[in-house]
């Protein structure tokens, strides 16, 4: 089933190419509205990427869902320097026509991080970013973009919560685990005020909760907790440890609170049973 829809990405993703090779004017549903420095709440500098989507259309998630591809960024940095995973904020959870996408509408903002030697560093350069995406309605249309950004002048404010409306993920606080045992990731949050919850998985290769994503947590006494058994395939990891990772979407609005967890597989869920010898 994940090879089928891996496929039908793709070939997503190539008419979407194809219409654009085409000669008509594609048209334009996605601005770059600005990119900003910022401090993040670790002491990373980071870039701030506001995107404005046209009504009716939207981009992409880091895990885009049933079908679509997710915005890249890509510069090229001096030695020492160089571009931390993304920062995403919550994306809205959408049905259609069968399908289920995970995607972000209207004004939202991407967080990229610039990491050099020192947490506290900041670049003394200018930076190019080339930025990618793909947006949808009825059709697809591949956007890219690329901004020059100046050496940061002074302290970077620090990083917003939301932008356009779009929660950035919380930082996990005491108490609130997320771990693999065995095959079984279990988590448990404060549910902050918030009487639904569910667990949205990011791109974890080699591991999956399964078919149904996000999987629904149980709130109890203020409380969101989940023990869901994981689908472990090693032979997908290129050799790299399994984990699972992925938004504790805490409420139903893309606003509301969202938690950022990750967890690793033990080595030992990984290793096939071993029947009891005879007597």
């Amino acid at each position: 089933m994940r090879a089928m829809r891996t496929i039908a990405t793709l070939v997503f993703a190539l008419a979407s190419l194809l219409s654009l090779a085409g000669g008509d004017a594609a048209p334009e549903p996605v601005q770059v509205l600005g990119v900003s420095w910022q401090r993040l709440a670790d002491g990373r500098a980071a870039l701030l990427v506001r995107f404005d989507v046209q009504r009716d259309w939207h981009m992409y998630w880091m895990n885009p869902g049933d079908s679509g591809g997710p915005p890249t960024v890509k510069a090229a940095l001096p030695d020492g320097w160089k571009l931390g995973e993304p920062i995403w904020p919550r994306p809205v959870v959408q049905r259609l026509n069968g399908e289920t996408l995970f995607v972000h509408e209207g004004e939202w903002g991407w967080l990229v991080p610039i990491e050099g030697a020192s947490t506290r560093a900041l670049p003394e350069f200018a930076i190019e970013l080339r930025l990618s995406w793909m947006a949808c309605k009825q059709a697809c249309v591949v956007g890219r973009k690329t901004v020059k950004v100046e050496a940061p002048v002074g302290e970077p404010s620090p990083a917003p919560t939301h932008v356009g409306g779009s929660a950035f993920p919380l930082e996990p606080v005491s108490g609130e685990p997320a771990s693999v045992q065995g095959r079984t990731l279990r988590l448990s949050c404060d549910a902050r005020g918030k009487s639904s919850a569910s667990f949205l998985q990011a791109t974890d290769p080699g591991v999956s909760v399964g078919e149904r994503n996000p999987v629904p947590m149980t709130v109890q006494e203020g409380r969101a907790s989940l023990a869901c058994p994981l689908e472990l395939r090693p032979q997908e990891a290129l050799g790299k440890p399994l984990a699972v990772s992925g938004l504790l979407l805490l409420g139903e609005g893309r606003g509301d609170p969202c938690v950022w967890i990750r967890a690793s597989v033990p080595q030992s869920a990984t290793k096939p049973a071993v029947a009891p010898e005879a007597p």
